[in-house]
C-alpha cells in the first residue's frame, strides 16, 4: 500500500484530506472509505476484533489505510486482518456490540470517524449455509 505523502496515496485519505481543507464531502469520504482495502486488528482465540474506549467518546473499532500506520499505532506485533471498508461496516459491526464506530487511521492527519448511525452502517442479511435467510 502507498506511503503518507505518495502521489499514489488512496482515495480515502485524499478524500479525507480534502474533507478537513474544507474542500470535501462526506458522501465522497464514505464512498471511498466502502471501496478501500483496510487493515485491522484480530484475536485469534477466541476469535475478537480489537477495539479502543473511549473515555466520554465510546468504542471504536480502529483500522488503518497502511501496514505502517497500524504498526506506528499498535505495533508490529499484532495479528491482523484486510476488510474492505464496506465489509467493515455492513457485515462486521452488525455482529459486534452495538454502538461501535469506526475510526480511520486514528493518531493521522487524515484521521475520520464513521459513528454507528444510519446511513454509514447498513447491515445486510446473508444467507446463513445450510439455514434460512
Amino acid at each position: 500500500m502507498p506511503a503518507t505523502g505518495n502521489q499514489t496515496e488512496l482515495a480515502v485519505v485524499r478524500e479525507a484530506e480534502a474533507f478537513y481543507q474544507g474542500k470535501g464531502d462526506p458522501r465522497r469520504v464514505l464512498a471511498s472509505f466502502r471501496a478501500t482495502p483496510v487493515l485491522l486488528c484480530r484475536q485469534i482465540d477466541p476469535p475478537a476484533v480489537t477495539t479502543v474506549e473511549v473515555p466520554g467518546m465510546g468504542t471504536w473499532l480502529q483500522v488503518f489505510s497502511t501496514v505502517q500506520r497500524l504498526t506506528s499505532v499498535v505495533g508490529a506485533e499484532q495479528s491482523c486482518m484486510t476488510l474492505l471498508g464496506a465489509e467493515v461496516l455492513d457485515l462486521l459491526l452488525p455482529v459486534l456490540p452495538a454502538g461501535l464506530g469506526v475510526v480511520l487511521d486514528p493518531h493521522s492527519p487524515h484521521m475520520m470517524t464513521f459513528p454507528p448511525v444510519s446511513p454509514i452502517v447498513h447491515a445486510r442479511v446473508l444467507p446463513f449455509p445450510g439455514g434460512q435467510t
